[in-house]
């Protein structure tokens, strides 16, 4: 009989947080797309897909996992829209989580 410890359709609001944070870092061009929004604050879409082999159309839903998960954040700017990075879901959601891990193994 499976345990209902662990049963993902009872996740708390931090942890449905914290799952969108995971499932974002998870995916390799997610992470090189956040990591080029860092370098280049401001960048827009049309300059993002020229460092990317992806369509414009997949590196869109790639932001949009990232902007459900709260690691960019998009500001418009006449016809273009402008992604900064916020660093803050990963520092609020998973490094708790990491120290509750460091604690227990301690």
């Amino acid at each position: 009989m499976p345990s209902t410890k662990f049963d993902s359709t009872k996740l708390t609001l931090e942890e449905s947080e914290r799952d969108l944070v995971f499932k974002a870092l998870a995916d390799y061009n997610r992470r090189m797309i956040l990591q080029a929004v860092y370098d280049e604050p401001n960048i827009n879409l049309t300059d993002l897909c020229t460092y990317f082999p992806l369509s414009r159309f997949g590196i869109m839903k790639h932001i949009n996992v990232l902007i459900a998960a709260k690691l960019l954040s998009v500001e418009a700017d006449g016809k273009f829209k402008r992604y900064k990075v916020n660093v803050a879901p990963i520092t609020s959601t998973i490094t708790p989580w990491l120290s509750s891990l460091k604690q227990k193994d301690a």
